[in-house]
């Protein structure tokens, strides 16, 4: 009976099987080939997370206090709105303070945004740096998958290390349960192991 259901499942001839997850190793080196206007939106999209539209929409008026606060652009088609609010790590301003703020805290950091264009852009920064397939939704799972497999790390260290379990403990979940950690010392985190990658 089960073999005769699989042999009448149809398959999408268009699915693409899903790519390695990044190292930072692999995004140092797409860093280094990054250049002008497109390593400024690559390293913001890096860093925050944010997507390609979001990045273009933001105003010196969504930074204060060293975080970035501003509703999602998809908004717009939501009922329940989505804000990005992010804190600005020192990789992170390092970028904004090589390019010039805008007179006008209103005024977009960046103009002329194409969803087309910045695609083919960010693909090009990976391809060139030797990882095809890779492109801007690889940024934000980049962070996703980053800060998960930083905090899951670090807590299990530390709860074995404070409950004296031994490394390979199968135990130590069984004294877990997960809190919100700090966004900042976690995209502090993701910047500074990239920056180990590339031996800084």
């Amino acid at each position: 009976m089960q073999q005769e259901l699989l042999s009448k499942l149809n398959y999408n001839e268009n699915f693409k099987e899903q790519l390695p997850p990044l190292t930072p190793e692999q995004i140092y080196e797409a860093t280094l080939h990054a250049k002008g206007y497109w390593r400024k939106i690559f390293l913001i999209m890096l860093y925050t997370g944010m997507e390609a539209r979001d990045v273009y929409d933001l105003k010196p008026k969504n930074m204060k206090d060293g975080v970035i606060k501003k509703l999602r652009h998809k908004n717009k088609y939501r009922t329940a709105k989505t804000e990005v609010d992010m804190p600005i790590v020192p990789a992170l301003q390092e970028v904004f303070d090589s390019f010039p703020t805008p007179v006008s805290k209103d005024q977009p950091y960046f103009k002329g945004y194409e969803k087309d264009k910045v695609s083919k852009a960010i693909k090009k920064i990976f391809t060139s740096a030797g990882l095809d397939g890779y492109g801007a939704k690889s940024l934000r799972c980049y962070v996703g998958e980053e800060i998960n497999s930083q905090y899951m790390l670090e807590a299990d260290k530390a709860v074995k290390m404070a409950l004296s379990h031994s490394k390979t403990s199968k135990q130590t979940a069984q004294y877990t349960r997960p809190r919100v950690a700090d966004l900042r010392t976690l995209m502090n985190g993701l910047a500074g192991r990239i920056a180990e990658a590339g031996g800084n």
